[in-house]
């Protein structure tokens, strides 16, 4: 396998892309998910969707590339894809009942519990500015859940979940790139 040279700017290119399209994606789950458009649709209808037209693009894509696999682990990619899915499922749920904003900032501690999980599952050491990372935003979490008598918000626990799993896709996307 060649590596090639590291391009920042495309690199910010697909950073800003792929920003761009999570946040049309959650946007039109919101939608979808209320009375905005009609009758509103399940979590599961709409990550069946979002998964289905994600499936013919790369399939599309593969047929026309047909790039060369090598052995790959099937419970490695069937693991990170049922937990994956599982996040994204939550996330939608998420986003029909608290504000967009709010579902967003809370499901982005997913890398943080990415690295908690990384300690007992991987055995990886994390380092003090690490923690303080972690600890400011799990903080900031607490914040926009508001945990109060009379505030809290229970469908925050449905973003809070989504982290935790996508969290431990990151876990399994770690473990296929060692594979």
């Amino acid at each position: 396998m060649t590596i090639k040279a590291a391009n920042p700017s495309l690199a910010i290119a697909f950073m800003l892309t792929a920003t761009a399209f999570i946040a049309a994606t959650m946007l039109l789950a919101k939608t979808l998910g209320t009375d905005a458009l009609g009758a509103p649709l399940h979590p599961l209808q709409i990550s069946h969707g979002r998964f289905l037209f994600a499936f013919i693009v790369i399939a599309s894509t593969a047929a026309i590339l047909r790039p060369q696999l090598a052995r790959p682990h099937w419970g490695l990619h069937i693991g990170r894809t049922l937990f994956g899915w599982g996040g994204v499922t939550l996330m939608f749920a998420a986003v029909a009942f608290i504000p967009l904003s709010d579902a967003t900032a809370i499901s982005f501690l997913n890398p943080v519990f990415g690295m908690l999980l990384a300690i007992p599952l991987l055995g990886e050491k994390v380092g003090k500015w690490r923690w303080f990372a972690a600890f400011t935003a799990l903080l900031g979490a607490m914040i926009l859940l508001r945990p109060g008598q009379g505030t809290f918000q229970l469908a925050g626990l449905l973003a809070l979940g989504a982290a935790i799993l996508m969290g431990m896709e990151l876990i399994f996307i770690k473990k296929t790139r060692q594979s």
